[in-house]
């Protein structure tokens, strides 16, 4: 598994949420292998946002963000793709695994 962080840049937040919750649109994600998708923006400026994915596997995520299809949902949304940043997991100790052992 993978995590992507993807930068957007909308025209409006409206549009953008409009065209993002069709059903098409997550059915898309969901068959391309989406695991995990989360919807955030900057507190002063909704139209900066960024989606926090995971993916069954990179090929996964670069099947579904180098589609046309996908090129095309951001014309419909009116926004630009700033940044993808693919991320994988390391063996840092996560928060959810508590404070280390004494």
């Amino acid at each position: 598994m993978i995590t992507v962080l993807a930068r957007l840049r909308a025209e409006s937040w409206q549009r953008f949420k409009a065209i993002h919750d069709r059903p098409a649109s997550i059915q898309r994600r969901l068959d391309h292998g989406n695991l995990n998708h989360h919807v955030l923006n900057q507190l002063d400026d909704e139209t900066d946002i960024v989606y926090l994915d995971t993916w069954s596997s990179p090929q996964d995520a670069d099947d579904f963000y180098h589609t046309d299809a996908f090129e095309e949902e951001l014309r419909e949304m009116e926004a630009q793709l700033m940044e993808l940043i693919k991320l994988e997991e390391t063996d840092a100790r996560s928060i959810e695994a508590g404070p280390a052992p004494v």
